[in-house]
């Protein structure tokens, strides 16, 4: 069955709404869904009903070189366009030592458990702006294991010296005392693993 049939002025305000979706990196087919058009009937609009009205983009010479542009523009969108990324999801840790793993970052540092998968021995731990994946698994590293090219994760804290103080007094294995580092203060301490984390107060970051 045929849609309905539209106006010039409804296909103009759709191509000018097709422009902006473009403009956010939009695919040509996630906007012809949302216009609830073919790709088909898309090219043909940009083609005829729309450069052969005057009163879209002035004299043809314009509006010549416009659906040149156009054209191109939306081949890049297709082809070329990067990824939307949003955010950081995870940070993944395996261990063969995954019920000391656990305790000590949800019961020592207090960090809350967002999500578990116990039948794939995985659990997702809320470290503030992002999580740790925290994979129990035979085959990985064992605890102390010379650490690859990623260093460390970082933890931010009010008050590097009292967060310090706290960890010594449960224990926690200190890799170096609180000191100042450029304009932040940190410090290091290890997990049951010898994972490296570092606390780090940044007075910027509460502006």
């Amino acid at each position: 069955m045929k849609g309905k049939k539209q106006n010039s002025e409804q296909i103009i305000a759709k191509l000018r709404q097709a422009e902006r979706d473009l403009a956010d990196r939009s695919t040509v087919g996630q906007v012809c869904q949302k216009l609830g058009i073919s790709e088909r009937t898309f090219t043909r609009w940009q083609n005829t009903l729309v450069f052969a009205n005057p009163r879209f983009y002035g004299d043809w010479r314009l509006r010549t070189v416009i659906l040149w542009w156009f054209q191109d523009y939306c081949r890049y969108v297709a082809q070329y366009a990067p990824m939307k990324l949003k955010a950081t999801h995870h940070v993944a840790i395996f261990t063969q030592n995954f019920a000391a793993m656990e305790q000590f970052y949800t019961g020592t540092l207090g960090l809350r458990v967002t999500k578990r998968w116990d039948t794939r021995t995985i659990v997702f731990i809320d470290i503030g702006s992002t999580t740790i994946e925290l994979i129990g698994r035979e085959t990985a590293p064992p605890a102390g294991s010379t650490p690859g090219p990623i260093h460390h994760i970082a933890l931010r804290v009010d008050d590097v010296d009292a967060a310090h103080a706290e960890l010594v007094a449960l224990g926690v294995k200190i890799k170096s005392a609180p000191a100042n580092f450029e304009d932040v203060r940190i410090c290091f301490f290890f997990d049951p693993d010898g994972n490296s984390l570092e606390l780090v107060e940044d007075p910027r970051a509460d502006r």
